[in-house]
C-alpha cells in the first residue's frame, strides 16, 4: 500500500483507529494534539454578571489572555493582553466612535491579587472632538467581565 494515513475497513472494522476516544489520552498527547491543531484555548473564567471575576487559574500561565466585556450601555467587546502575574495590574482600553466628530478612549485599570482581577479607581474616559483643541476626561463606570480566556499554555498542568 502506498499510503500508510489511509483508514481501512474489514470485516465492517475500521483499521487504524483508536479503540477508545479522546478521555483515554495522556495529558501530553492531549497538549501535542491542541497544539498541533492550533487549539490552546483555556476558560478560566465564563460568569459574566459582574466588573471582578475570579480565575481558575493564574493569567501567568498563559501567553495571552483575552477578555469579553459589555459596557452598561450594551457595546460588547473584546481585548487581548499579554498574561500577566498576581500582584500587578493590567488596563483594558477601548476607542468608541459615537458621532462622525467624536471619539472617546475609554481606559479601564484592574487589579490582579491572586486569581482575583478587580476594577481599580481608575477608570475614565478621554472624548476627542474633530476641530477642537479640549479634551473631556471623566469617571466611567467598569464593565461587566463575561469571560477570560487564556491563549498558549507557558506554565502549570492541564486544568
Amino acid at each position: 500500500m502506498s499510503e500508510n494515513n489511509q483508514i481501512l475497513s474489514s470485516n465492517a472494522q475500521l483499521v487504524g483507529m483508536p479503540i477508545a476516544g479522546p478521555e483515554s489520552f495522556s495529558q501530553q498527547q492531549l497538549a501535542y494534539l491542541k497544539r498541533a491543531l492550533g487549539v490552546d484555548e483555556t476558560v478560566l473564567y465564563d460568569n459574566g454578571t459582574t466588573t471582578s471575576a475570579t480565575l481558575s487559574e493564574s493569567m501567568s500561565n498563559f501567553e495571552r489572555i483575552r477578555f469579553f466585556f459589555v459596557r452598561g450601555d450594551g457595546m460588547q467587546y473584546v481585548q487581548e493582553i499579554h498574561g500577566g502575574s498576581s500582584g500587578s495590574g493590567i488596563v483594558i482600553y477601548q476607542t468608541v466612535t459615537y458621532t462622525n466628530d467624536w471619539v472617546s478612549l475609554y481606559s479601564y485599570r484592574y487589579t490582579v491579587s491572586n486569581l482575583t482581577i478587580s476594577p481599580s479607581n481608575y477608570l475614565k474616559e478621554v472624548a476627542f472632538q474633530t476641530g477642537k483643541t479640549a479634551v473631556t476626561v471623566r469617571n466611567t463606570a467598569a464593565p461587566t467581565i463575561v469571560k477570560v480566556v487564556g491563549i498558549h499554555r507557558i506554565a502549570g498542568g492541564n486544568q
